[in-house]
């Protein structure tokens, strides 16, 4: 995962988010391309691309956002409404949690999608305890996501986000299940934020849970 930027998107100064994953067993591999352009100061997405592989499908997309007029189009045709003029995507909600109040036991809801038919997306928040990383060990605050996606989940999926509990709120973990490849997990190896100064709170000596 890695932030980029700024990138001029019609005359508005964006950061490119992207998240590139590769899974697979043995000769059965699959990877996901996630490419967001999310303006910084209203917190909104202005372009979405995705593309992926899962063995013997493959998928991609291009979607451009018009927050102002609540709509979005795609390179393949489609089209569709969003309900508020402040809509993010798949991997800019991801983003966005790390903005949310830190608390515990705490449920959101949020209909921000830019596919208004992907709404609610329902967020708990809880203790994540000690997540024990490559290079060391977190104190976490988990953040819950069920999301509408028939096309990937046949219809609601869990994405469990493991932040640091401060105010880095770094992605230590994040788990999920897609029917057609199974469950994963994704953990941090290391992070590089130059020019930002991240002190993250750490703890040593402990056992992540299984």
């Amino acid at each position: 995962m890695s932030v980029e930027g700024p990138v001029d998107v019609s005359g508005t100064s964006t950061y490119l988010l992207r998240s590139h994953t590769r899974a697979g067993m043995g000769p059965f591999t699959g990877f996901q391309l996630m490419e967001s352009w999310l303006d910084p100061l209203t917190v909104r997405s202005l372009r979405f691309h995705e593309q992926e592989r899962r063995f013997f499908r493959s998928h991609s997309i291009t979607v451009k956002i018009h927050p102002d007029d609540r709509l979005w189009t795609s390179d393949d045709g489609t089209s569709g409404e969003s309900i508020t003029n402040a809509s993010l995507d798949e991997l800019s909600f991801i983003y966005y949690l790390r903005t949310l109040p830190q608390g515990k036991d705490t449920l959101y809801q949020f209909n921000n999608h830019f596919d208004a038919t992907r709404d609610p997306v329902t967020v708990r928040e809880s203790s994540g305890g000690v997540i024990q990383t490559a290079s060391r060990a977190y104190v976490t605050t988990l953040m819950e996501m069920r999301v509408h996606d028939p096309r990937r989940y046949r219809g609601e999926g869990i994405i469990r986000v493991f932040l640091s509990d401060d105010s880095c709120r770094l992605p230590v973990r994040i788990e999920s299940s897609v029917p057609s490849m199974g469950s994963f997990v994704l953990m941090m190896d290391s992070y590089v934020a130059p020019g930002f100064s991240c002190n993250a709170g750490t703890v040593t000596n402990v056992t992540a849970p299984r």
